[in-house]
């Protein structure tokens, strides 16, 4: 990569940014194959799309972290547990230090996973519940006996006495049983939160299943609307404004190790890659990123917008959608802004 901008040369229009906010995507593998998932790649896909890193260069890549200065750590995929080599990963990021998060469906973590856990938990569990029967979780995940080895979970974790956060995304499929949901997760003495926002996926083949599942905003109830908080806000002087990643120094690192600003873009930025024979690092990466991002989305490229006011739009969002500002998703807001008032 060329220019690389290194962090005491960097200067953001904003504020000055530092990489201290990772999620590492260890496989886009899953036990599970939910409809709206934008990464899930079967063993013939995967290689269509790419190789999954090894063991050793996840912690190569934890080192080049730590060195950054990076605090928090999103452990994630697919479902990382699905990884025969998870136990050596996993270790090695604890012994590094991190903040660390760990995303799972819950339904692997049993029996050596659970005891690990245990002995090196995490700050934090995260996990999405699909639906509230086996019948829904079959619908929606593809799986037999889903809700039961996700109860064994909970419960495995609240055992282990590790704070847990459960969400759903809510789709056109599992939407009836969303109260449901939240009952399930009160069972457990877990408040949960949900969302309606499915994107499109660019990273695998499951567009066609995400757009016929997502729910618009303009099929909500007038009452799920009102949830939404669809309100005017500070206009927004750039996409990158909504971006909690590039406002709070988050960066993903994607299964086949490109670094990108969030889960829904690959940005083909490679850490690992050897250039004029010295080693790419996530801090020259994230920088150059940042540089690169300032310069498609100024401070000032959404100032004449009438739906500032209203914007959510990220660069994600371009991204997923395959628009440019100015174009399709941008109006999404405008359509919010009518919902919201009628």
């Amino acid at each position: 990569m060329e220019q690389i901008v290194y962090q005491e040369q960097y200067s953001s229009q904003k504020r000055k940014l530092y990489p201290i906010q990772a999620a590492f995507e260890l496989t886009p593998r899953c036990n599970f194959n939910c409809k709206m998932c934008y990464v899930h790649l079967n063993e013939t896909c995967l290689r269509k799309y790419g190789r999954e890193l090894t063991a050793s260069e996840w912690i190569r890549l934890g080192e080049q972290a730590v060195d950054a200065g990076t605090l928090g750590l999103t452990i994630t995929g697919g479902e990382p547990l699905i990884r025969s080599d998870f136990p050596e990963i996993y270790t090695a990021f604890t012994e590094m230090g991190f903040q660390i998060t760990l995303q799972t469906n819950l339904s692997l973590l049993d029996g050596n996973l659970i005891d690990l856990i245990a002995e090196r938990p995490p700050m934090r569990i995260k996990s999405t519940i699909y639906g509230a029967t086996e019948e829904m979780y079959e619908k929606v995940c593809k799986v037999k006996n889903g809700l039961k080895r996700v109860k064994r979970g909970i419960e495995n974790v609240l055992h282990a006495k590790i704070p847990l956060v459960l969400v759903s995304t809510v789709i056109k499929e599992n939407q009836e049983e969303l109260e449901a949901m939240y009952e399930l997760a009160a069972s457990y003495g877990i408040h949960m939160r949900h969302t309606h926002n499915v994107m499109n996926s660019r990273r695998n083949e499951n567009e066609k299943n995400i757009v016929t599942s997502r729910i618009l905003f303009e099929d909500l109830s007038n009452e799920e609307r009102s949830a939404l908080h669809v309100k005017p806000h500070k206009p927004v002087k750039t996409p990158l404004d909504v971006c909690g990643n590039y406002k709070n120094g988050g960066y993903w690192i994607l299964w086949n190790g490109h670094l990108s600003l969030c889960a829904h873009m690959d940005m083909n930025y490679l850490p690992l890659q050897k250039n004029q024979g010295s080693e790419e690092t996530i801090e020259k990466c994230f920088y150059q990123m940042i540089q690169d991002l300032e310069q498609q989305y100024p401070e000032g490229c959404c100032k004449e917008c009438k739906n500032s006011q209203y914007c959510m739009t990220c660069p994600a969002t371009f991204y997923a959608e395959n628009t440019k500002l100015g174009e399709g998703k941008c109006q999404t807001a405008y359509r919010m802004k009518m919902c919201a008032e009628n």
